[in-house]
Order: C-alpha cells, then structure tokens, then sequence
C-alpha cells in the first residue's frame, strides 16, 4: 500500500476536531475531578 504524501485539508479538520474534542473532554473530567475533590472536604 502507498500512502499518500499530500494531506488533505479535510483529514487535518479532521485531526482537529478529534484533538479540541479530547481536550474538552480531559477539561471537563479535571473540573468534575476538582468539584468532586471540593465537595469531599
């Protein structure tokens, strides 16, 4: 199999939303870490 050398700007919006989705998603489980943490004390 060849791969191909050029990248589609379609694959690297792609990649993008891929990499903001998972950075919200660890965002979002720090902050629940952090209320969960508060709520404890």
């Amino acid at each position: 199999m060849k791969l191909r050398h050029e990248v589609l700007k379609i694959d690297v919006e792609a990649a993008l939303q891929v990499l903001n989705f998972a950075i919200f998603h660890k965002e979002l489980t720090d902050m629940e870490d952090r209320e969960q943490r508060a709520t404890e004390k």
